[in-house]
C-alpha cells in the first residue's frame, strides 16, 4: 500500500540536498511525499516530485535578541535551534492537522519534528547529513568541547526543559531529547567514513550520498584544451573572505590547472580584479556537473561536498570553517583520501603543495578509489528508500 510520507528539514542546502534523491525514489515507488520547506527550496523539492508545504523559519530572522553575540558560536546555534523549534512546531501541527502522515523523515536538527512525531504518534526516521553519535563517538567530547556548565548552556537547558513540559510529552525530557531514540536512522555517507562506524547497530543505515540530477543548478562544460580541472568551493554558507580567493588566484594563475571557483553571494567578484585566462569565477556552481571532470577539489569539508568528491573519485584538500567541518577534515586525513589544511596554515605555497600532493600521490589516489567503491556500494537513495519502506511495513 502506498503511503503519505512527510519530510521535515531545516532551511540549509547541506541538509536539503541529500534528501532530494530519496524523495524522488519514494515518489517513483508510488508514495505521496510532502516536504515542509521555505520558499528558497521549492523549485528543487518540486523537481524531486514532492509537494512543498511552506512555513516560516526563525533562521531567516537572525539571532534571537536574548543571545549574546560574544558567546560561543555553537551555543548561539543551540539557542537558535531552540527558537526554531518553538516557531515551527505549531506550524507543523497546523499543516498536518487534516492530513496526518503515515511516516515522518526528519533531519536530526529539525527538533520540532521530533516533538511533533511523538505528540501525534507518528513513526519517524531521523536523517543524518553528518556524523552520527553513540557512546563511542561524540562530536561534543571530541570536537566541539563546550563546557557543560557554561552559563549559556545552563540557560539553554532550562528553556528546553520548560518548553518540553509545556508540550506534555512524557517521553521527552531534557535527558532523553538528544538520544538517538528514533526507530531508524539514515546517514548520507558510508559506514567506512563514520568515526567508530562498526559500533553502530542495525538501527543505523549508512546509505551513502544520495545523488540525483540537479538541473536547477545549471550546467557546465570542461575546458576544450583538456587541462586538469581544480574546483574551489567552500559551501553555500562560506565565510571565506576576499583575501582567500585572491590567494587561490595567485596560487594557480597561469598554471597547468583550469580553476573553477565558487565565491558565494557575499563576495563581490569585481574585487578580484582581472582574472587569468585559466580561472573562472561564479557565485555558485553546479558541483555535480563539474566533479566528474575534476582532478582535485579544494573544499570546506561539508559532508555533502566530501561525499560527492568521493563518489567521483576526486582527491580533496579540506579547509574547514567550523568544528563539524574540522571533524570531517580530520577524518579525510585519517583515511588518507585528501589533505587537511587548517586556516592558520594557509598560504600560496601550502595551497600549491597540498593540491599537488592530493592530485599526484599514487597511494592517496588508491585510497580515494577504495573509498569511491565503498560510497557507491552503500546504495544511495535505493538503500534509503528500502529502509523507509521497511519501517512503513513494520509500523
Amino acid at each position: 500500500m502506498k503511503k503519505h510520507i512527510a519530510v521535515i528539514n531545516i532551511p540549509a542546502y547541506g541538509h536539503v540536498n541529500p534528501t532530494l534523491a530519496v524523495v524522488r525514489e519514494l515518489v517513483n515507488r508510488g508514495h505521496r511525499v510532502t516536504y515542509v520547506t521555505t520558499e528558497e527550496f521549492v523549485p528543487a523539492i518540486e523537481a524531486a516530485g514532492a509537494t512543498p508545504l511552506l512555513y516560516r523559519s526563525a533562521f531567516a530572522e537572525g539571532p534571537h535578541p536574548k543571545q549574546s553575540q560574544k558567546s560561543d558560536p555553537f551555543i548561539r546555534l543551540l539557542l537558535t535551534f531552540l527558537e526554531e523549534m518553538k516557531v515551527v512546531l505549531p506550524q507543523l501541527e497546523e499543516l498536518y492537522q487534516n492530513d496526518k502522515p503515515d511516516l515522518m523523515l526528519h533531519d536530526y536538527l529539525a527538533w520540532s519534528a521530533k516533538v511533533f512525531a511523538i505528540k501525534w504518534g507518528i513513526p519517524s526516521i531521523q536523517l543524518h547529513p553528518t556524523f552520527v553519535e553513540n557512546e563511542h563517538f561524540s562530536m561534543d567530547k571530541q570536537f566541539t568541547k563546550v563546557h557543560p556548565f557554561h552559563p549559556a548552556i545552563l540557560t539553554f537547558m532550562v528553556r528546553l526543559m520548560l518548553f518540553l513540559r509545556k508540550q506534555k510529552v512524557k517521553e521527552l525530557t531534557v535527558g532523553t531529547f538528544f538520544a538517538n531514540a528514533a526507530k531508524k536512522h539514515i546517514a548520507f555517507f558510508p559506514r567506512a567514513f563514520q568515526y567508530a562506524g562498526d559500533t553502530f547497530d542495525e538501527r543505523f543505515v549508512f546509505a551513502g550520498p544520495c545523488l540525483s540530477e540537479r538541473h536547477f543548478q545549471g550546467s557546465w562544460q570542461p575546458p576544450a584544451d583538456d587541462r586538469p580541472v581544480l574546483l574551489i568551493a567552500l559551501g553555500t554558507a562560506s565565510q571565506a573572505g576576499i583575501d582567500f580567493y585572491r590567494m587561490c588566484i595567485e596560487a594557480f594563475a597561469h598554471s597547468p590547472w583550469h580553476v573553477v571557483m565558487a565565491i558565494g553571494n557575499k563576495t563581490d567578484p569585481s574585487l578580484l580584479g582581472t582574472l587569468p585566462s585559466n580561472v573562472e569565477v561564479h557565485a555558485r556552481v553546479p558541483q555535480l556537473a563539474i566533479l566528474p571532470h575534476c582532478n582535485a577539489f579544494i573544499s570546506h569539508g561539508g559532508m555533502n561536498s566530501t561525499m560527492e568528491a568521493m563518489y567521483y573519485g576526486v582527491p580533496l584538500v579540506v579547509i574547514p570553517q567550523t568544528k563539524e567541518q574540522e571533524a570531517i577534515a580530520r577524518r579525510v586525513h585519517e583515511l588518507g583520501v585528501g589533505r587537511f589544511l587548517p586556516q592558520d596554515h594557509l598560504s600560496i605555497e601550502t595551497l600549491r603543495e597540498a593540491v599537488q600532493h592530493a592530485a599526484h600521490d599514487e597511494e592517496l589516489f588508491t585510497r580515494v578509489t577504495d573509498m569511491q567503491q565503498k560510497v557507491r556500494e552503500a546504495g544511495g537513495a535505493v538503500t534509503a528508500a528500502q529502509a523507509i519502506e521497511a519501517c512503513l511495513r513494520d509500523s
